[in-house]
């Protein structure tokens, strides 16, 4: 097909109507409830992936014990820090955090 009719094609064809940003959103949960939401799935992810290393270094020849007490300790490092976050942004946003990231025992 030539670039003409391909263009002429183009040109016949209703320009739908310009839509905003702001009207492709989901309307915004509140605060709270997004921070909340958003720190049960750090918990859950953080909580995962220690399970996960916890469980390759009973035994899995890939991860020596030293790399499991890397990870371990990088994975606890990495809780501290989304707590401090998540705590931040509930008190930037005036916002009691229900569900904050609790610490995970050894």
């Amino acid at each position: 097909m030539s670039t003409s009719i391909t263009s002429e094609r183009a040109a016949r064809q209703p320009v739908p109507p310009r839509r905003s940003v702001a009207s492709l959103r989901a309307p915004a949960a509140a605060p709270s409830a997004s921070l909340n939401r958003l720190s049960v799935r750090w918990q859950a992810a953080l909580t995962a992936a220690q399970d996960a290393v916890h469980a390759a270094a009973g035994g899995h020849p890939a991860l020596a014990p030293a790399e499991a007490g890397e990870r371990d300790r990088r994975l606890a490092q990495e809780r501290e820090v989304v707590s401090r976050l998540l705590e931040e942004a509930a008190r930037t946003e005036h916002v009691r955090l229900v569900r904050g990231i609790a610490a995970r025992p050894r």
